[in-house]
């Protein structure tokens, strides 16, 4: 894909994880995020989404912090351990300036405060999206890059190997060296 040529990125089928442990908030939440084409599963605590997240992949995570047993920002710092990229939009009440920093440099990609309006929680969703879409891009193009690469160190071990192999003289046959 060439540059200024980038087809729009859709929100079909971006499975979510979305960590929160209040039921009634959980399922609005999963109704607009739905709504947008995305499959949603909930995890109503830090335990059961970290299993959910080590027996299926998903493609990004709505995390509250507040939660019984492992906390999110817990979560957040087991999940960027994996080594397993998915944008992670922490969702929280809490709202003070540090724990807006801590939830960023715990590994969070975004920080929203409860309340907020579900077009924001979408917005930021559809933008966790088009992060996704450009890593595979980015992990596609290095693949071919290194594909590209062991060809060419093939290629260059074949000439090598034929430098080195006498070649015949195409009049008489005679055996020369190279």
């Amino acid at each position: 894909m060439s540059r200024g040529t980038a087809a729009p990125v859709t929100t079909a089928h971006r499975r979510v994880l979305l960590v929160e442990d209040e039921s009634d908030l959980a399922r609005v939440v999963k109704r607009h995020v739905e709504d947008i084409g995305c499959q949603v599963r909930i995890a109503p605590t830090g335990e059961s989404a970290l299993e959910a997240a080590a027996t299926q992949e998903f493609d990004l995570v709505l995390l509250d912090v507040m939660l019984p047993g492992i906390d999110g920002l817990e979560v957040c710092r087991r999940l960027r351990a994996r080594q397993q990229y998915m944008p992670v939009l922490m969702l929280t009440a809490r709202s003070s300036e540090i724990d807006k920093v801590l939830g960023l440099e715990t590994g969070a990609d975004d920080y929203l405060v409860k309340p907020c309006d579900p077009t924001e929680i979408l917005a930021r969703v559809r933008a966790g999206a088009r992060i996704v879409t450009l890593a595979r891009e980015l992990d596609e193009a290095c693949a071919e890059v290194a594909g590209l690469r062991a060809d060419a160190e093939v290629h260059i071990a074949e000439i090598e190997r034929l430098n080195r192999t006498p070649a015949a003289c195409p009049r008489c046959g005679a055996r020369v060296a190279a």
